[in-house]
């Protein structure tokens, strides 16, 4: 079953849009620190290395986000968090192609559905 993300997590994780569209380095740490605690970073064993490369296409089509539930961006992030582990940098180039810019906003827009915020 499927658990709902409170608006509390929502919020938390929304407090970081304005520098990450800035593109302020600064956050990548505390960003995702509040990914897993708002559980938008499923346990590793969930998801075989095969399943990593299919959510990171986000990489070459940024369209993916576009219609994501919250379930794939949990597993987008998942991927981009557990791929840097093996291939570091990945994290980095996230945050530089404008990945999660594009989740973060897709997020905004899936909180707003769910609590008008």
């Amino acid at each position: 079953m499927k658990r709902r993300i409170c608006k509390k997590g929502y919020d938390e994780i929304l407090s970081f849009k304005n520098k990450i569209c800035n593109d302020d380095r600064s956050i990548e740490h505390d960003f995702i620190e509040v990914l897993y605690k708002n559980e938008f970073v499923y346990p590793f064993k969930d998801l075989n290395y095969e399943g990593y490369l299919k959510y990171l296409k986000c990489f070459d089509d940024i369209s993916v986000i576009e219609n994501a539930d919250v379930d794939c961006i949990k597993r987008i992030c998942t991927s981009i968090i557990r791929i840097d582990k093996f291939n570091q940098g990945i994290i980095a180039k996230a945050f530089r192609d404008g990945i999660f810019e594009k989740l973060i906003i897709r997020i905004e827009e899936i909180a707003y559905t769910n609590y008008r915020v």
